[in-house]
């Protein structure tokens, strides 16, 4: 984790944070920690991944691409298909 670099857009983050409760900053957060609960391929777009993690005690969804060492995520949305997985 040391040379990755994690960016988003800022104000997508905004947004996120008002209307969700949460931001990429959560995402980063739970990567560090180690509290991820799975980085899996996106089904729909081949260039992305997804991070699953808990936020707000739910099951969300960070998609994201990756060129070399940058993380660049998407958006984040909570996910019922993964929470039903991976929630308790």
């Amino acid at each position: 984790m040391k040379d990755i670099k994690f960016l988003w857009d800022e104000t997508k983050d905004a947004w996120l944070r008002e209307t969700r409760g949460v931001g990429f900053a959560d995402v980063v957060e739970a990567l560090i920690n180690g509290t991820a609960l799975a980085d899996i391929q996106s089904p729909k777009r081949k260039n992305q991944r997804m991070i699953v993690f808990r936020a707000r005690d739910y099951v969300h969804v960070a998609p994201y691409v990756i060129d070399v060492n940058i993380y660049f995520f998407k958006t984040i949305y909570p996910d019922r298909n993964l929470h039903a997985k991976y929630g308790s």
